[in-house]
């Protein structure tokens, strides 16, 4: 499988274009074309639509167990992908199929190469989600296993960001944004929107300017 020829492979490339100090460009160039040579060019390969088409195909018709670990990595680079065996729909959408998913992203949180594309992936359907059953499935999701990213030995970069931003899984996603942009301070807001790539007809502006108008009006509870 992909991501298990793919540890030792880094591992190999650690070990062999670094060893004794910094690394030439030649011998950079070297053990990059040694690690193509032994994984071969399937995450490339993995980003294609027929690859994703394959994927959703095999698990609407035999569910999550069926899935390969390839599967996993193309269903989360296009989770919030139209495609037309869903009606135009996105796997993120799909009530039939983005429970089961989930899952079993559950249980493969933990895996060192996948999890945290895992993660990344749902986070930015989540802000996608017009439905509110879906968007809770994700948030549900998201809370439960945010721990474990936490507590991995190498947490992903855009982590510290996500953690700033815990709340926009809360109850009120929007409520701390409104209550600092009414204060003038919109410094979080930006770095939010700028992170998850916010999409201008993301349901969080809906929330967002309602919890502005109650809060002006004096109406929140």
């Amino acid at each position: 499988m992909f991501q298990r020829q793919l540890a030792p492979a880094l591992g190999r490339l650690a070990e062999g274009a670094f060893r004794g100090g910094l690394a030439a460009p030649s011998q950079l160039a070297g053990a990059a074309a040694r690690l193509r040579d032994e994984v071969g060019r399937q995450p490339s390969k993995a980003m294609t639509e027929p690859f994703l088409d394959i994927a959703i195909e095999r698990l609407a018709a035999h569910g999550a167990d069926a899935l390969r670990p390839r599967d996993d990595l193309v269903l989360a680079a296009g989770l919030g992908s139209s495609r037309p065996q869903l009606q135009g729909r996105s796997v993120a959408a799909e009530p039939s199929l983005l429970p089961v998913l989930l899952q079993r992203w559950r249980g493969r949180i933990d895996d060192p190469m996948l999890g945290s594309l895992l993660w990344r992936s749902v986070f930015l359907a989540y802000f996608h989600a017009d439905d509110e059953m879906q968007r809770d499935g994700m948030r549900r999701f998201l809370t439960a296993t945010l721990a474990s990213l936490e507590m991995a030995p190498a947490a992903p970069g855009w982590l510290q960001t996500v953690l700033r931003h815990r709340a926009v899984l809360g109850d009120s996603p929007a409520g701390l944004y409104a209550e600092a942009w009414i204060d003038g301070d919109d410094v979080g807001l930006r770095e939010l929107s700028d992170d998850a790539d916010l999409p201008e007809e993301s349901w969080f502006w809906g929330e967002f300017v309602g919890e502005v108008v109650a809060a002006l009006c004096g109406l929140r509870d």
